[in-house]
């Protein structure tokens, strides 16, 4: 039995509507599973209640998944940019993701417990080091991770980062 509380998959008070759908799969797969060792749920606006969610779960391993600004201004400006069919709000651009980011970093550095930093692009791309550090933090077996179908799949380069973008496409209006 795995026990989470419902804050943990309710999506409408953090995120917008439209992850329901992804909320709703992920517990249909949770319950068809015999054992779960693990649960994570990665709505990336988690560090707004930080501090509630850690007082409802206080055995809950938090994990900051940093990307840098220079990974994620340009999709927040793409989405900006794409309007209603993104469903992302009217000037919404990448200078907020950063103001976002510093609230995040400020949320994380007021927490007691340990918060492991997980790089996003080398974790993702280029190392294997992040995700078997990740393990030993959520005390998970390593037997249970595939390593080798995650640096074929990873680190082959099928995955290669992208090329840098500008920071701010719409730079000359701001």
């Amino acid at each position: 039995m795995i026990s989470f509380p419902e804050s943990f998959v309710d999506a409408t008070s953090i995120e917008l509507v439209r992850h329901r759908a992804k909320i709703d799969q992920v517990k249909a797969e949770l319950a068809q599973k015999k054992e779960v060792f693990h649960a994570g749920n990665k709505l990336p606006r988690y560090y707004f209640v930080l501090d509630w969610l850690n007082r409802e779960v206080p055995e809950l391993k938090n994990i900051l998944i940093y990307r840098s600004p220079r990974g994620f201004m340009p999709s927040w400006n793409r989405r900006e940019l794409a309007g209603k069919e993104a469903q992302w709000p009217a000037g919404q651009i990448g200078p907020f993701g950063l103001l976002e980011l510093f609230v995040c970093i400020d949320n994380c550095l007021r927490q007691t417990k340990e918060i492991l930093v997980f790089p996003h692009e080398s974790g993702l791309n280029h190392s294997i080091e992040p995700i078997i550090q990740t393990m030993d933090f959520l005390g998970a077996s390593k037997e249970m991770y595939r390593r080798e179908a995650f640096e074929r799949k990873q680190l082959s380069g099928r995955r290669r980062a992208k090329a840098p973008r500008s920071l701010s496409p719409r730079s000359r209006h701001l």
